[in-house]
C-alpha cells in the first residue's frame, strides 16, 4: 500500500478582536485580559497594556478603559511578557505568561505610584487560572510532549498524557508506530471523535473518526484533547483532538534529532516451550528509525516568518512465523509562512504532506507475503 496526502491551509485574519470567532480560529489563539487597580484598590482607566512574544511580529498594544480592563484575544500559543504603564506610577512587568489554547489568561495588576523609571518585574507569579472556560480539556504544550517519555505520535500522547481518553492499545516504546488507534471518552464511540489541525478539521473523510496523517510529532507546538462540553466550534460529542503546529519566532531556531532501535536491542521471549510447538520467530521490532529536522525564524523583519518541518520514520517490525518484515515507511514535510499586512492584520499559509509506504499490511503466520 502506498499512500500520499497534503493538506493546505490559508487563513486571513483582520482586525484581530474579532478573528477569534470564525474559521475555527478560537481553537488555535489563546487570550490575556484583566484589570489594573491602585493601591488604594480603585480601577485605573488610560494604562498602557504592551504584549511582546517571540511568537508575534509586532507587539500588541491596548489601554485599560473607564473600568480599568483591557483583553488581548486571538494570541498565538506562546511565552508572553506584558508591561503597564502610566505616569505617575510605577512601570509593572509581568513575565512567563504562557497562553493556551481556547484559554483565557486573567492577569490582574496593581500599580504604585512612583517615579516613571521605576520598574517591578514580577517573575515566577502563581499561574492564572481561566475561570471561564466548562469544557473538560488537557492542553499538552511542546516542553511536556519532549520531555515526557513515550512514543512519538498522535495516539502517544493520548495514552500516556490525557487520562481521560481510553485506548484500544498499549504502544510501548513506538512498536505500534505507523499504526492507528481508537479511543473514546465518558461513553462516545471512536466515530464521533474529531481531529482537527489548526481548529481546521481534517478528520479523514473515508472513515468517520480517524485520522489521515501520521503527524510529524516535533512540529507541535500545542496539542489540546477536549473531551466533554465542547465550545461551540465542534460539531461531534466525542473525543475532540487539535493538534497546533509551531510557527517562525523572532529569531531564527532549528534542530535535528535521530531515534534508532533494530533487533539486537529489544528482548526475545520465544522459550523453548513455544519453539518445541513450531514457532520459530518471535514478534519484535527489527528496526525503528525516526529521523527530525525544523528550522524556522523571519525572512522579513517585523513583516514575514517561516517554519519548516521534516521527518522520515520507519518502523518495521518481525512478525511471527512471517519470512519477511512488516515494513512502515513514511517520509513527510510541512511548512507554514505567516504574513503582518499591519498591525491588526496578517495571512497564514500552511502546506504538509506525507507518503506511506506498508507494502506488507495484514502479514501473519496464515498470510504469505503475496496475499497482503
Amino acid at each position: 500500500m502506498r499512500l500520499r496526502g497534503s493538506v493546505f491551509l490559508l487563513w486571513i485574519l483582520f482586525f484581530a478582536p474579532f478573528a477569534a470567532t470564525g474559521f475555527g480560529q478560537s481553537l488555535q489563539v489563546g487570550t490575556i485580559e484583566g484589570k489594573v487597580v491602585d493601591q488604594s484598590g480603585a480601577v485605573v482607566p488610560g494604562v498602557t497594556v504592551t504584549l511582546t512574544s517571540p511568537v508575534l511580529v509586532t507587539p500588541r498594544t491596548n489601554v485599560t478603559d473607564a473600568g480599568g480592563t483591557y483583553t488581548f484575544p486571538s494570541l498565538p500559543l506562546g511565552d508572553y511578557t506584558a508591561s503597564f504603564e502610566l505616569s505617575g506610577f510605577r512601570k509593572v512587568v509581568r513575565e512567563g505568561l504562557v497562553v493556551t489554547a481556547a484559554r483565557t489568561l486573567t492577569v490582574d495588576v496593581s500599580l504604585q505610584t512612583g517615579q516613571v523609571s521605576e520598574t517591578l518585574t514580577v517573575v515566577g507569579s502563581a499561574p492564572t487560572v481561566d475561570v471561564t472556560a466548562t469544557n473538560v480539556a488537557t492542553s499538552i504544550d511542546a516542553q511536556t510532549l519532549q520531555s515526557v517519555p513515550t512514543a512519538r505520535d498522535v495516539w502517544a500522547i493520548l495514552q500516556n498524557l490525557a487520562p481521560q481518553v481510553v485506548l484500544d492499545r498499549e504502544d510501548v516504546g513506538g512498536s505500534q508506530g505507523g499504526l492507528q488507534a481508537v479511543f473514546s471518552a465518558f461513553g462516545s464511540t471512536w466515530h464521533q471523535n474529531t481531529y482537527a489541525l489548526n481548529g481546521v478539521n481534517v478528520t479523514d473523510p473515508a472513515a468517520s473518526g480517524a485520522a489521515g496523517f501520521y503527524y510529524d510529532y516535533d512540529s507541535f507546538q500545542e496539542t489540546q484533547v477536549s473531551t466533554a462540553q465542547h465550545p461551540a466550534e465542534i460539531g461531534t460529542p466525542g473525543v475532540y483532538y487539535n493538534i497546533i503546529t509551531k510557527s517562525g519566532t523572532d529569531k531564527y531556531r532549528g534542530g535535528t534529532a535521530y531515534y534508532f532501535e533494530n533487533n539486537s536491542m529489544v528482548a526475545d521471549n520465544l522459550t523453548q516451550d513455544l519453539k518445541n510447538q513450531g514457532i520459530s520467530s518471535g514478534s519484535s521490532v527489527d528496526l525503528f528509525s525516526d529521523w527530525t529536522a525544523q528550522l524556522g525564524g523571519p525572512l522579513l523583519k517585523d513583516k514575514v516568518r517561516f517554519f519548516t518541518s521534516w521527518r522520515d520514520w520507519r518502523i518495521h517490525r518481525n512478525v511471527v512465523d512471517f519470512p519477511k518484515t512488516e515494513n512502515t515507511d513514511m517520509f513527510s514535510g510541512l511548512a507554514n509562512v505567516t504574513y503582518q499586512l499591519n498591525a491588526r492584520s496578517k495571512v497564514t499559509g500552511l502546506y504538509t504532506r506525507q507518503s506511506y509506504w506498508k507494502p506488507n499490511r495484514n502479514a501473519s503466520a496464515l498470510t504469505p507475503p503475496e496475499s497482503t
